[in-house]
């Protein structure tokens, strides 16, 4: 059975840069366990850094025999990355038409424009993410009122919408508001590395489905860069953390420097595996 540790926080909060930290820690914890066994030198831990762009390296000067082994991801069977996002990314891609980096890339990238439309779907859709009013002027018995009526978005949509609209607002709102959860649950079962890692944990019914997984952990992220309202923004905000209590870290990382955040979530690991 996996030991499984989900990051949560709004976009660019830091979830993956955190969970590639954290992967390569778990290998480097591992590999001291089998080095103690033999006699062999050790990881020193606190050499494991991470540049701002997520990169991770050994500190400076510090050299390790087994650099490749460690940090380069070639300890096979130990720890895998998922995201509840795969799924829905992949059929983004392979069914709906889009483009790898729409998906995958960078913000740029996911703003670009699809060729899907606004047009084709529901009223209410289209009405919740409307950027545009019409003034409309209402008259009764000789009183006029005058109020803001959303347009209908219209128009190519980008890639992020899409995944936004499809992945929220259709497949979470219309069938099951775990739907993503679930399937990356299973994928986990199936692949049974010992450690996972779920890099974007964003909805109240994640949380509570991760959960009630045994030996499954939570880390909460709270630097918020965006006041995006979208539901997958905001939905953790009044989330009542504090009932899974040691299973929890938050970690407000609003002005904390990388390294800073990645020494309180390494403190976790350490825990949760009895280093």
């Amino acid at each position: 059975m996996s030991v499984i540790i989900g990051v949560a926080g709004t976009k660019q909060s830091g979830k993956s840069s955190l969970c590639k930290y954290l992967a390569s820690c778990f290998n480097a914890i591992l590999f001291n366990a089998r080095a103690k066994e033999k006699n062999k030198q050790e990881v020193i831990l606190s050499k494991i850094l991470q540049h701002e762009n997520g990169e991770v390296i050994f500190e400076p000067g510090y050299e390790f025999p087994l650099y490749c082994d460690i940090l380069g991801g070639s300890v096979k069977g130990n720890v895998k990355v998922y995201s509840f996002a795969d799924t829905l990314k992949e059929f983004c891609i392979n069914v709906m038409g889009l483009k790898q980096e729409q998906c995958y890339g960078t913000d740029e990238q996911k703003n670009s424009y699809t060729d899907l439309v606004w047009d084709n779907l529901p009223h209410n859709i289209k009405v919740y993410y409307s950027d545009k009013t019409i003034e409309t002027i209402y008259e009764e018995n000789g009183r006029k009122s005058r109020y803001e009526v959303p347009i209908e978005r219209s128009g190519f949509m980008t890639g992020r919408e899409v995944m936004q609209v499809f992945g929220t607002d259709v497949m979470r709102n219309m069938w099951d508001g775990a739907i993503w959860a679930k399937a990356t649950i299973r994928a986990i079962k199936k692949d049974n590395y010992p450690f996972a890692l779920i890099s974007d944990l964003r909805f109240k019914s994640e949380a509570d489905l991760l959960l009630s997984q045994p030996d499954s952990y939570l880390i909460y992220l709270q630097r918020k860069l965006f006041n995006d309202h979208h539901p997958s923004e905001v939905d953790l905000v009044d989330y009542d953390f504090t009932k899974w209590g040691n299973r929890l870290l938050k970690i407000d990382n609003t002005d904390k420097e990388i390294s800073e955040k990645n020494a309180e979530a390494l403190n976790f690991l350490k825990q949760i595996i009895s280093y």
